[in-house]
């Protein structure tokens, strides 16, 4: 039977106030489609030197449906139960984000239920530091703490540059560390690109696994040849001024959307998710403004 009213909050015995939505059904989002007459469009609106390259983006600019991206969850999902067996485990999330409704397809569609469900905070895990230091506060409750091995599940739905879900790793270990606490930190992340991937596995701490199904290809990656990435760069990475600025980051950004969202700026090039013109105020959209299921709930 379904338990349709989990709370997220801190684990038994942990005192502390984390106003919330409870854990629900998450809402599944719509097929969604490439605008094909809308993109060529876009590609000649830019200078004829640009145009061949801006073409060859078409077969690079990958669509992940909702049903592949189950699918990567699912044997992510699966290969932690196997690992993780019958062990209790928290699982961090953060409202209004998509860790949640990835936590929250876990549980609901594969059978991956945590024992309790724990505010995370939006950058280096703020929220579950302050929690734990609660916890931490009296002599009662260290030797509570002393006497649990942890098991902690984050979640994403991607890792582009792999920044934030370092940020959340490390700060989670170091603490834990510091204060002498056993502890297991297991990363759910459906799909993450090379650079991520190198980057969390130079956290240093052998207290780390990383449950992954598909690769995202980084810009850079999608261009081996020098001269076409240079091209590329010169539209897609708006705001960067220098060859140096825009080769970063385009080992940083991925050529992957989703049913349930286009990435931020941050992980997606804002020029292919707006449609946004090189040195002109024209847009010519071609892929769809997407209204994430998550931030529905969010704003209830």
């Amino acid at each position: 039977m379904t338990n349709n009213n989990l709370s997220v909050c801190a684990p038994k015995n942990w005192t502390f106030d984390v106003p919330t939505r409870n854990l629900q059904e998450p809402k599944l989002p719509s097929s969604q489609h490439l605008d094909e007459a809308a993109f060529k469009k876009w590609v000649t609106a830019h200078p004829k030197k640009y145009q061949t390259d801006l073409e060859s983006l078409k077969g690079k600019i990958r669509h992940i449906t909702f049903k592949e991206f189950n699918s990567g969850l699912a044997k992510a999902a699966q290969n932690l139960k196997k690992v993780i067996g019958d062990q209790r485990f928290y699982g961090l999330v953060e409202p209004g984000k998509s860790n949640q409704w990835v936590a929250e397809l876990a549980h609901f569609k594969h059978d991956l239920k945590a024992s309790k469900y724990i505010r995370l905070g939006e950058e280096n895990a703020q929220v579950f530091k302050a929690i734990v230091k609660e916890k931490l506060k009296t002599p009662k409750g260290k030797k509570q703490a002393k006497g649990v091995s942890y098991n902690i599940v984050l979640y994403d739905d991607g890792s582009f540059s792999g920044t934030q879900m370092y940020n959340h790793v490390s700060k989670i270990s170091h603490l834990f560390s510091k204060h002498d606490l056993k502890y297991f930190i297991h990363v759910l992340v459906p799909y993450i690109t090379n650079h991520a991937r190198k980057k969390i596995s130079q956290i240093n701490t052998n207290s780390i696994s990383l449950y992954s199904a598909g690769n995202i290809p980084t810009l850079a990656e999608s261009f081996p040849k020098e001269s076409a990435l240079d091209s590329v760069t010169e539209v897609l990475c708006r705001g960067e001024q220098n060859k140096e600025g825009r080769l970063m980051r385009a080992r940083e950004i991925g050529m992957v959307w989703w049913d349930h969202k286009v990435p931020n700026s941050k992980s997606f090039p804002d020029s292919l998710a707006r449609g946004l013109v090189k040195d002109s105020s024209e847009k010519i959209p071609f892929i769809p403004d997407i209204k994430e299921p998550y931030k529905e709930f969010s704003e209830k």
